[in-house]
């Protein structure tokens, strides 16, 4: 069974478009019968591009009629003898045919059916690339999606974290506050500044927030005549060198505390006597 070209089809389309056959006689010129060629077509055309499909369909209707005329019988007539009184038919002379012209016409024919083909084949890649970037677009719109769907479950996961380390921070700070709370702050009886919002303020003084501590006699130390020329009035030695011994006893019991003093003199007399 002869098998038709792209290009072969194209030009069986053409031609019947064109007035110049049908799909009888082209079935005849690749020694097939009507309804193989018919069926060739069908296979060839549908089911895949729509514009060749809509074509194939169009080229059946215009042949269908000229089909059917080929298909009719012809009624045979039967010529009567010249009878001796009839008369003598003088033929007319033959038409003269431009041969230069109809071969023009059918260089032109076979130009535009180059063309024709031509842009069909660059229509059918088109058609090709452009089935190749949708697939491709659906694979970019995938990823996208799983992107998207990743991005949203670390955002969850960025949450969850978020709220634990939130909860350590406000464990944290509270613990903190309860150590601030319990922290022992021994305050120079010179100090004048403001005191920790948190802690335990003791003192040997009596001064606002502070609790007063005496200290045994045997933590003061005695007394230094270059500590006594660190300050002016005697009644400030005398309150810094207790406190000295404050913090003496303190660091003999192995207490934890921390010093406020402001005061560079208290500070001087701290490391002199200590």
């Amino acid at each position: 069974m002869a098998k038709l070209t792209n290009k072969d089809w194209c030009d069986l389309m053409n031609r019947i478009h064109s007035g110049r056959s049908c799909l009888t006689l082209e079935a005849q010129k690749y020694d097939l019968s009507l309804d193989e060629l018919i069926a060739m077509g069908d296979k060839a055309h549908t089911g895949g591009n729509a514009e060749r499909e809509k074509e194939w369909n169009q080229t059946k209707r215009e042949s269908s009629k000229r089909d059917k005329q080929i298909a009719r019988p012809r009624k045979s007539c039967k010529k009567s003898k010249p009878t001796t009184d009839s008369p003598t038919i003088v033929s007319a002379p033959a038409p003269i045919i431009d041969t230069s012209f109809l071969g023009k016409m059918h260089h032109k024919k076979e130009q535009i059916e180059k063309e024709l083909f031509s842009r069909e084949q660059r229509l059918y890649s088109a058609e090709e690339i452009l089935e190749n970037k949708k697939k491709d677009l659906e694979s970019a719109k995938k990823a996208l999606s799983e992107a998207e769907a990743a991005v949203e479950e670390a955002e969850k996961i960025r949450k969850g974290l978020k709220r634990k380390v939130e909860e350590k921070e406000r464990e944290l700070n509270k613990l903190e506050i309860e150590i601030r709370k319990n922290m022992v702050y021994l305050v120079s009886p010179l100090y004048t500044g403001e005191l920790p919002e948190y802690g335990i303020f003791i003192s040997t003084t009596e001064m606002e927030g502070v609790l007063v501590q005496e200290v045994p006699a045997d933590y003061i130390p005695e007394d230094n005549i270059e500590g006594v020329f660190l300050f002016k009035e005697v009644s400030d030695y005398k309150a810094a060198k207790v406190f000295v011994g404050l913090v003496f006893m303190y660091e003999v019991e192995g207490e934890n505390f921390e010093l406020i003093v402001g005061d560079k003199r208290v500070d001087a007399l701290i490391k002199m006597l200590i």
